[in-house]
């Protein structure tokens, strides 16, 4: 079987327990993650092999990070193991009307300082035939742009697929500059996760405004990004809450082929909604990879992120029954 290449920084979360927010001695859950990790975590669930390029510290956090992934069945062949620190993030979760807040800890970590030289390129892009990277990265540093710019080089060297999940955060870059540089990438690209922050033209510099969106709008937006991008297929998702807190999760598929898919809208209590997004990111690759119909890649890829929504933690390791489950169920209990 093919591999998925995945390259990003790995990060430690740390969260008070039970909803509460930071304060002196409030017990707190560790959770290892990064977008790229939980995508790799979920994808193996699947039993789609993946490999992920990324560093990790040359300490006791390090080899229980590498023990994490290994035992998930990642192949971590790639990983460089150096002197510096591991990113952290904290999280305050949202309760009530009491809004989450993230706090970044990731400044000078270990990913920076990831020595492409050491990097044999032909094992790393062995039986690969996607590499995944998202905007996280891209934001980080301008030494992590060049750093991909020379990754997707290789890889084109290669034919391999190139897949880029936009997830802008605006903790970490300027909204206008997500703009022009995602959009210097995405000329690059064939699977785009998100349909901002992207330019069409210089002059497009506001945010699409999905909260008063039409169908049409979102499908125009969609046509026009795949044209000028010149991609195979993009992605974009819908999540809202309801008035009873749960969430309300949709996505569209676009392609070269023209074909334009909606999937079904599910809905359901949020225990975790952290890697959600991820979750939808390896459930729409897992069904790319296996050349099924637009609109089963799309259902499957928010069945994946819906149930993701129910499990604690950053990731998920669920086989695709489980996840098409998601899609059939009936009933709250199998008896």
């Amino acid at each position: 079987m093919s591999k998925v290449l995945l390259f990003g920084e790995a990060l430690i979360r740390i969260s008070p327990s039970a909803s509460q927010t930071f304060t002196n001695q409030v017990q707190t859950n560790l959770y290892y993650g990064g977008s790229e990790v939980n995508i790799a975590r979920a994808l193996q669930g699947f039993k789609q092999d993946t490999r992920l390029l990324t560093a990790l510290p040359n300490n006791q956090i390090g080899n229980t990070f590498m023990t994490f992934l290994s035992s998930n069945h990642i192949d971590v062949s790639a990983i460089q193991q150096l002197d510096h620190r591991l990113g952290i993030y904290f999280v305050q979760p949202p309760y009530g009307c009491r809004q989450g807040d993230i706090t970044y800890d990731r400044d000078l970590s270990c990913l920076h300082y990831l020595k492409t030289n050491n990097i044999d390129f032909d094992a790393l892009f062995d039986n690969v035939s996607i590499f995944h990277f998202s905007g996280i990265t891209l934001a980080l540093s301008n030494e992590l742009r060049n750093m991909t710019k020379l990754l997707i080089k290789e890889a084109k060297k290669r034919e391999v697929l190139l897949s880029l999940d936009l997830n802008f955060r605006s903790h970490l870059i300027d909204p206008l500059e997500a703009k022009r540089v995602f959009s210097e990438f995405a000329k690059d690209i064939d699977i785009c996760f998100g349909i901002e922050p992207l330019m069409l033209s210089e002059s497009d510099t506001s945010f699409f405004d999905r909260s008063m969106a039409s169908l049409d709008d979102i499908k125009t937006r969609m046509v026009d990004l795949t044209k000028a991008f010149d991609l195979q297929t993009i992605f974009h998702t819908s999540r809202l809450q309801d008035e009873w807190g749960r969430n309300c999760y949709q996505a569209y598929l676009y392609n070269k082929s023209t074909e334009f898919a909606v999937s079904k809208k599910i809905t359901t209590p949020i225990l975790e909604r952290i890697g959600s997004g991820d979750a939808f990111v390896a459930g729409a690759l897992y069904q790319l990879l296996q050349n099924n119909h637009s609109q089963d890649v799309v259902d499957f890829a928010v069945a994946a992120a819906s149930l993701k929504c129910t499990i604690s933690g950053d990731n998920m390791f669920e086989s695709p029954e489980n996840v098409k489950k998601v899609l059939n169920q009936t009933n709250d209990i199998v008896r």
